[in-house]
């Protein structure tokens, strides 16, 4: 359980990293899916090494990294895809509050599955090459 805190309290740390420069980028028209890329992986990147640091006591190598990549790969592209979805449902809403509602609701919707992804497959206990 402790490590699900932990998770979460990192968490919300990037998802103020994310959220602030997903927001930014949109309200000065960059398009919703360049700014979710920019702004997940930047948040990414901080969470990959506090992470794997203090949540899953991992310490960084090229095999964990990889499948940190794919891990956030998957998980970018499946919150783009949420994020498409609501700005196509509510296209007459597109404001900076409907911007930030919506990712806020997407990345919270995301939030188990990217927990047991990274567990189960990025920080595992297994050797990386």
């Amino acid at each position: 359980m402790k490590k699900v805190g932990l998770f979460f309290l990192f968490g919300i740390l990037q998802f103020a990293v994310d959220s602030l420069i997903y927001t930014t980028l949109s309200a000065v028209g960059v398009g919703i899916i360049l700014a979710n890329v920019l702004s997940r992986g930047s948040a990414a990147l901080l969470g990959y090494f506090i992470n794997g640091k203090y949540t899953f006591n991992k310490k960084a190598s090229s095999g964990t990294f990889f499948k940190f990549c794919i891990y956030w790969l998957f998980m970018t592209i499946l919150s783009s895809s949420l994020l498409w979805v609501a700005k196509e449902i509510y296209s007459g809403v597109e404001n900076v509050t409907f911007t930030f509602v919506s990712k806020v609701l997407v990345e919270l919707l995301l939030f188990f599955i990217s927990f047991i992804l990274a567990k189960k497959m990025v920080f595992n206990n297994e050797n990386d090459a």
